[in-house]
């Protein structure tokens, strides 16, 4: 009866206090909360403040993401509150209710609308001190934000890459749980796994769902921006299917794990089919076995759940349910290093076919003026046609060449030199393999 003792023992702790997480009634013997995830008080932190983009234009929205973490001995058992302020002024107070557990991670996001200038964007955690903590100092994070036009060029077919790779290696991370001796902990570490890759992929879908507003209407329609929105819709139904997965192990209805474990592994083969401008995602199909390997876990922690399933009562005793755990997250951590790496190649392959914007005398474009030579040159290309837009999407400029780079010195189709201010390029290049690519972007001319 070794797994069925071992899922009442779930119940016994973790159902009296529900998704609320309250202190259990339980205080003796061990199924107590003091015995199973440790005694003393918690320790919030702000392990890390983060701004997306890092170096926002006016008017542009900013997603401010902190990390807060439990250091502390013992769970955090009341709700408490996330304040988020810029230059001293309140922008944002975020209610947590999920009660972090010992060594448990909470990510909290809110947006902010960039003022030209610079910044200090402070995060407090538990800013009304509603929780009583081993250190009340420790609180605290803040970040200089510098908010100024930008200069040069800026890829934004760089940033469909970054904004794939972020939210599939952030869930990768999120997955690689630590061994614990305390079946109990792991089980809790699983849940909140489970959360921070809800909140990775939502926060790569948000990422990739941001580019094509920063482009003019008539270059919306781009290959590649269809196909990062497909990814950001399969980002969602990651984050909604992790979510059910978490309210699967809140609620003990491993039935929902396993259905949500299904989804995950359905919709991981599709995006596995997926390319953005020539760089594949099929290095996530190793991944997909291991998937497999995850679900017929998920599926035998149900079935011990429920007596044994088909087998009757019986069959449950061979289930060692604390052995199907430690397998289950050492699986999970194995997905998590797989999609790591996918996304560290994923987005060093985009990165390494964008095209370089240099001066003249060759050394990276940092500052362009009109009339001043922009030299446009890309790797292994034998063709290139760029093409300049204004903000309302009419095109100014087009020039090709059967080179690897071309000249443009800040002027429209007649000579007549642009005014300065935020342009937008589309430049396709086709290289020696015959393969066609196209790079959006962003060009500013300063004064």
């Amino acid at each position: 009866m070794r797994g069925r003792r071992w899922i009442a023992l779930l119940v016994s702790v973790l159902a009296p206090i529900g998704g609320a997480f309250g202190p259990s009634p339980n205080e003796g013997g061990s199924g107590s909360l003091a015995a199973q995830f440790g005694s003393g008080s918690p320790d919030l932190v702000v392990e890390e403040l983060t701004a997306d983009p890092a170096e926002p234009e006016p008017d542009e929205t900013v997603e401010l993401v902190a990390v807060i973490a439990n250091r502390g001995r013992g769970p955090v058992y009341e709700p408490f509150s996330v304040v988020f302020e810029v230059n001293g002024e309140l922008i944002a107070t975020v209610p947590i209710t999920s009660r972090p557990r010992r060594n448990a991670r909470v990510e909290v996001r809110t947006r902010w609308v960039a003022v030209e200038g610079v910044h200090r964007v402070t995060v407090r955690a538990d800013a009304f001190q509603d929780v009583a903590e081993t250190d009340e100092q420790n609180n605290r994070a803040e970040i200089d934000l510098v908010v100024q036009r930008r200069q040069g060029a800026r890829t934004l077919t760089l940033e469909l890459y970054r904004a794939v790779a972020a939210g599939l290696g952030r869930a990768g991370e999120a997955l690689q749980v630590p061994p614990n001796e305390d079946l109990l902990q792991l089980f809790e570490d699983l849940r909140s796994a489970s959360r921070s890759a809800q909140e990775a992929f939502e926060g790569g879908a948000d990422r990739l769902e941001r580019v094509p507003l920063q482009l003019p209407t008539r270059l919306q329609g781009e290959e590649q921006l269809r196909m990062g929105e497909e990814i950001a819709s399969l980002y969602r139904a990651f984050a909604a299917s992790f979510a059910q997965a978490n309210e699967g192990l809140e609620r003990l209805n491993l039935q929902l794990l396993t259905s949500a474990f299904e989804r995950i592994r359905a919709d991981l083969g599709t995006l596995a089919t997926y390319a953005l401008e020539g760089i594949s995602l099929r290095g996530l199909e190793p991944s997909l076995e291991l998937m497999d390997q995850a679900l017929e876990r998920a599926r035998e922690l149900q079935q011990a759940a429920e007596g044994g399933g088909e087998g009757g009562e019986g069959n449950s005793e061979e289930i060692d349910t604390s052995a199907v755990v430690e397998e289950l997250l050492d699986v999970l951590a194995r997905i998590g290093q797989a999609w790591e790496i996918v996304a560290e190649d994923f987005v060093q392959s985009g990165s390494a076919q964008q095209a370089q914007f240099l001066t003249r005398e060759g050394t990276p474009l940092e500052r362009l003026r009109p009339r001043e030579t922009l030299v446009i040159s890309a790797p292994h290309a034998v063709r290139m046609t760029l093409e300049i837009f204004d903000e309302a999407g009419r095109r100014l400029f087009q020039a090709r060449t059967e080179a690897n780079s071309l000249l443009w010195q800040g002027t429209d189709s007649v000579g007549a030199p642009l005014p300065p201010g935020r342009y937008f390029y589309r430049l396709e290049v086709l290289d020696r393999s015959g393969h066609t690519r196209v790079e959006l972007g962003q060009i500013f001319l300063s004064e």
